[in-house]
């Protein structure tokens, strides 16, 4: 689902294989995109109040591939769920962590997450 209410996410799916591309998720009251598994690629994420992004739901789901983001000014900036591949986003200025992952079995490379 896909919607502009202030205090939800933006984008979220608990659909197993979701995809999420090329979403402006800008100044939102709660999360910018969520998916429990599948891709989340392309997209720009800025100043919403929970997560940036996140993936997984830590109940045995898959996770995701989390690729070619911008993720800034956010709560959080990329919240992943592990197992899940982060791969190639920006995710900078975020107040509680650019990049959190939890559990094991996170991929992560070629992130600017300082």
């Amino acid at each position: 689902r896909c919607l502009s209410d202030w205090s939800s996410d933006v984008c979220s799916s608990d659909l197993p294989g979701s995809y999420i591309e090329k979403v402006h998720a800008i100044s939102n009251g709660g999360g910018g995109l969520s998916i429990i598994s599948g891709t989340v690629t392309g997209n720009t994420v800025v100043s919403n109040g929970n997560a940036g992004i996140t993936v997984g739901n830590g109940a045995g789901a898959p996770g995701g591939l989390v690729t070619g983001n911008v993720v800034t000014g956010n709560f959080s900036g990329i919240l992943a769920i592990c197992p899940s591949l982060i791969v190639g986003n920006e995710a900078i200025n975020n107040f509680n962590g650019n990049l959190i992952t939890v559990g094991s079995g996170c991929v992560t490379a070629n992130n600017v997450a300082p």
